[in-house]
């Protein structure tokens, strides 16, 4: 019997990513001492008794120091629900070591565990690079400014929603959809500026710029409503 506890505890040790070990039996047949044993195996186990009150909230709570490599819980079987409060903290502990591993092996460059492809920063420079080089005719930059215009006086476009507006877009909005369309171009693999790309993206970059009035909202307007009736009325080149 003593052989075979032997056997099953050595294979127990070398296991890799080894599982939760219940040592059951009749009482004074030397659990204690046997754990205490294993203890010796490890470089920062801790012995907690549930008989004892300091140590029954320190089970509770797995309120053991991080760096615990071995929990030897003793009279655990009185806690009501112990078995499905063990198996909690096991996966939970598992899973935050896996994940400080994988960070510790991310930093290294040795893994990319989102099985993303990433991007340099110099890879970033070269494409802001390229992307500034990227055509756009004077057309389209008065188009782009045309329709920032027409988010602060819809008027001349658009009449009936002139009331609709505290404020529009400001010349940032101008820059930032002259950037976007010239980014959008680039991704869609093109060196030059489409209308298309100046039409997709006009929501993005007005919709957080325009102010509506309370006239709107009774009406039931969004700014979506608004961007989309001004992308239609505002002649395309």
């Amino acid at each position: 019997m003593k052989r075979r506890a032997e056997d099953d505890l050595g294979g127990w040790l070398q296991g890799m990513g080894r599982k939760p070990l219940v040592l059951r039996g009749a009482r004074q047949v030397g659990k204690t001492w046997l754990s205490r044993e294993i203890m010796k195996n490890f470089t920062n186990p801790i012995y907690l008794n549930y008989d004892y009150l300091e140590d029954r909230e320190i089970i509770k709570t797995a309120s053991w120091l991080p760096d615990t490599d071995l929990v030897v819980l003793d009279e655990i079987h009185k806690m009501d629900g112990w078995k499905n409060h063990l198996k909690g903290i096991f996966d939970n502990k598992h899973d935050e070591l896996k994940i400080l591993q994988m960070d510790t092996q991310k930093q290294r460059g040795e893994i990319n565990p989102s099985g993303i492809a990433t991007i340099t920063a110099t890879e970033i420079r070269q494409a802001r690079s390229e992307v500034s080089h990227i055509y756009m005719d004077e057309m389209l930059e008065r188009y782009i400014v045309t329709l920032v215009n027409a988010s602060r006086d819809p008027e001349p476009w658009w009449p009936e929603a002139k009331p609709w507006i505290n404020y529009g877009a400001s010349p940032r909005a101008t820059l930032a959809l002259g950037h976007c369309a010239r980014a959008l171009a680039y991704l869609r693999q093109r060196d030059f500026v489409e209308p298309a790309d100046i039409i997709d993206l006009a929501y993005e970059a007005l919709n957080h710029r325009i102010g509506l009035s309370f006239a709107a909202r009774a009406e039931g307007i969004t700014a979506k409503h608004f961007i989309d009736g001004l992308i239609e009325r505002v002649p395309v080149p």
